[in-house]
């Protein structure tokens, strides 16, 4: 079922979420919620830097993200940056909860994120893409309820 993405000024998007503690049907149908949600999504745009849905954008209280980069697509539940550049570099960036408003964001040039797969284990991605590297913490931002911290300051 593809979900209705929340706009600006929806106050489940500051929430902080709730950490996944086991996986089990709910999750597993929320996960798939935002993926079908995403896939729409991307067949009717092309971003050209990839893309992401955050929980609280469709409404669930979670902590997990669905993300695609380069053609592959990763279920991040319960990630947290664990490393990241002393760097920061302006990136512009963009939002579907605010999908007419694009910004710039200042972010870690590099990170690395943990995060659990649906298979229960705990996997690290490292984002040396700048443009990688942004969305990753792109998406952290909104299930730590701190979207637009970073990037609505500066609006284009």
């Amino acid at each position: 079922m593809v979900a209705h993405v929340l706009q600006r000024g929806d106050p489940r998007l500051k929430k902080r979420t709730q950490r996944i503690t086991s996986i089990d049907t709910s999750i597993r149908a929320a996960i798939a919620e935002a993926t079908e949600t995403l896939h729409e999504i991307r067949k009717r745009y092309a971003f050209t830097r990839g893309a992401g849905i955050a929980a609280p954008q469709i409404g669930n209280p979670w902590r997990f993200s669905v993300v695609e980069f380069g053609g592959v697509w990763h279920n991040l539940l319960n990630p947290q940056i664990v490393a990241c550049s002393d760097e920061l570099a302006p990136i512009r960036d963009g939002c579907l909860s605010f999908f007419d408003v694009r910004g710039m964001a200042l972010r870690h040039t590099w990170v690395v994120v943990e995060h659990m797969e649906l298979d229960g284990k705990i996997y690290s991605i490292e984002a040396h893409n700048l443009d990688f590297a942004a969305l990753l913490q792109h998406e952290v931002d909104h299930i730590d309820g701190n979207k637009n911290n970073n990037v609505l300051t500066n609006l284009q």
